[in-house]
């Protein structure tokens, strides 16, 4: 395990307001335990001073570990500290333009987060507060270099969100939030209670009641002495909420986090939460008994005093996993598969990878995917096999689409080997699949080397049938980058575009780049024009290269349809630096909104001999 990948979990409910934060996701049973591997068992420990800072600077010989009171030897020690990294925003905008090309060429170094919303604890009445609560923390603590999960405990799982970096998406599922909590036990008794004494406003009883006592009113004693006894009254009410409170602090506790409770304000739980989860050791040690099913107790101390000690408390050995049962018909390697199955991008057999949306035969989309690997990862032997999986999947959790494509090395020319081991591997595929947001994961496995390696990339799917006016996604190529040898060639770019769809998004000053996109008008029966238009900017926003265009809807014909849109950007007048490609369409009929694509170049200094 990467001790860097360590999962964080947020519970998020604001029946009062309260939040918990874990090291590690787990039930929430009285007993919250892990089930680990039985090689070694690892623990991540936080200290902090009597400040509540945290201490950085402990060696292995300061800790000790006991397993069910017994001493253990500790095999492996280290101290993360990640950075948190921010956006790469230019400073025209108001946010991060999210990157359209996903690559694992950097293994991932960040925190995982996984926020638990509450909604079936929460009343509707305080949606809008938890919501608040939960983007704070989405917008203000979450790095670039995190990945976040939204998780509701009630509602459709298609208000939930798979890990992501993308605040967009994570704000959406935010959004979706909505307080489902019914009265109270206390509340349903108390009112009921009432109910049978005749009382209008239950609401109103208990502070009746308090002053009937006070004029000393015969029968209210035994009243207010009845209120805990059948529970009911206020009292019971705030037993009911201490409880509730006492199990996040239970569920803290075990985990090695911390539970805020009674609070309007998150911000200082906040900063902790991601400090907790940026810098803390790891340890590891191999288990005195291994036994599948065992419950153990663990015990994290530290020879320093003064200080404080967080870790979870124990763990249970997992039994043996009954092996994985696959269709004959699945021809995919354990190798791709693990990473198929992996919530984060695996690194070791780089990739960049990229989608485009287009309108598609009714009623799905047909989805562009690109998946570029580097040469020098290659084995490229006469017996090797490359072989490349993706798979989409919904909101609910379902595979919409997939493929696995083998590539044969002993099926290929000497020269293109000698190409792709100089410029890499590309491989085109189309999808079809119907409006929707997914989540695209694509892996490939080198046989002769075994070297594995997976992206995630989020796509949003338009309704380009239904919507008024749209815009498709955006594919870029350029003459060196079209060097690349590539399979599947894609037959419907072929024409609009010089050389095949590339997910470089790094050209040098003496190339050209060509792009291709359609906008798609469904109100062609209404005379009217389109207005398109193609921008490089700076950073700080200033124009560097812009084209217009105009389209006539007389051009569909009085139908629904489309405008393909080419145009070329030729980039020796930029000098080496991050430039800001806007392509943006709007109709002149009515107040429509303009639809636009944005994507992140880079421009490098001149590549001799061209």
């Amino acid at each position: 395990m990467n001790p860097r990948a360590k999962f964080a979990a947020l519970f998020v409910l604001l029946t009062g307001a309260a939040l918990t934060a874990g090291q590690n996701p787990a039930p929430t049973s009285q007993q919250p335990t892990f089930k680990l591997r039985v090689d070694y068992v690892e623990v991540d420990v936080v200290v902090t001073d009597r400040n509540g800072n945290l201490v950085r600077d402990l060696k292995k010989e300061d800790f000790q570990v006991l397993e069910d009171g017994k001493n253990q030897t500790i095999t492996t020690f280290t101290h993360v500290d990640i950075p948190v990294e921010r956006g790469d925003r230019p400073l025209f905008a108001a946010e991060p333009i999210e990157p359209d090309v996903k690559t694992n060429e950097k293994p991932f170094d960040g925190r995982v987060y996984v926020m638990v919303i509450d909604d079936y604890h929460t009343r509707f009445g305080r949606t809008q507060r938890v919501k608040a609560a939960a983007k704070q923390f989405i917008e203000r603590r979450l790095g670039a270099n995190d990945v976040m999960a939204v998780v509701h405990t009630a509602g459709a799982s298609s208000a939930n969100q798979e890990f992501t970096s993308n605040k967009k998406l994570l704000l959406a599922a935010v959004d979706k939030t909505q307080g489902r909590k019914l009265d109270s036990a206390t509340a349903n008794k108390t009112a009921e209670y009432y109910r049978t004494r005749d009382l209008r406003q239950a609401d109103l009883v208990p502070e009746r009641a308090l002053r009937n006592a006070e004029r000393g009113v015969v029968g209210v004693r035994t009243d207010l002495g009845r209120f805990d006894a059948l529970g009911i009254g206020q009292g019971s009410l705030w037993n009911e909420v201490r409880l509730a409170q006492d199990s996040l602090r239970s569920l803290s506790e075990e985990t090695g986090g911390f539970a805020v409770v009674n609070r309007n304000d998150f911000s200082t739980a906040f900063t902790r939460i991601v400090e907790d989860n940026s810098s803390y050791y790891v340890l590891a040690y191999y288990p005195p008994d291994a036994r599948p099913g065992r419950l153990h107790k663990i015990d994290v101390r530290v020879t320093r005093p003064g200080v404080t000690v967080r870790a979870r408390k124990g763990y249970v050995t997992p039994k043996k996993a009954d092996p994985v049962a696959t269709s004959s018909k699945d021809v995919r390697t354990p190798e791709v598969r693990d990473a198929l199955d992996s919530p984060l991008p695996v690194s070791g057999l780089t990739m960049h990878a990229f989608t485009a949306p287009f309108k598609g035969a009714a009623p799905n989309a047909s989805v562009l995917l690109g998946v570029e690997l580097r040469g020098r990862d290659l084995q490229l032997s006469p017996t090797d096999k490359i072989q490349l999986s993706y798979l989409a999947i919904d909101a609910n959790g379902k595979v919409k689409g997939g493929n696995t494509d083998a590539i044969a090395m002993n099926a290929l020319r000497p020269e293109t080997k000698t190409r792709i081991e100089q410029n890499g591997l590309r491989v085109l595929n189309r999808l079809d699949l119907p409006p929707g947001k997914y989540q695209m994961r694509v892996a490939a496995h080198d046989s002769a080397g075994g070297a594995v390696g997976s992206v995630l990339l989020d796509v949003d799917v338009p309704d380009f049938i239904k919507m008024p006016f749209s815009i498709s996604g955006l594919v870029l190529t350029s003459p060196i980058s079209s060097q690349v040898p590539t399979v599947h060639t894609d037959e419907q770019l072929r024409g609009v575009l010089p050389g095949p769809a590339v997910a470089s998004r790094s050209f040098p000053q003496n190339e050209e780049v060509a792009l291709f996109a359609e906008v798609y008008d469904n109100q062609g029966g209404t005379p009217h024009k389109v207005d398109i238009t193609a921008t490089v900017t700076t950073d700080e926003g200033k124009v560097m290269f812009k084209t217009d265009e105009v389209r006539d809807s007389s051009d569909l014909g009085g139908q629904r349809g489309g405008y393909g849109y080419t145009t070329r950007i030729p980039l020796k007048d930029l000098e080496p630096g991050p430039y800001v490609l806007t392509v943006s369409a709007k109709t002149r009929l009515g107040n429509s909104e303009v639809m636009g694509r944005q994507v992140r170049l880079i421009v490098t200094p001149p590549v001799a001999g061209r």
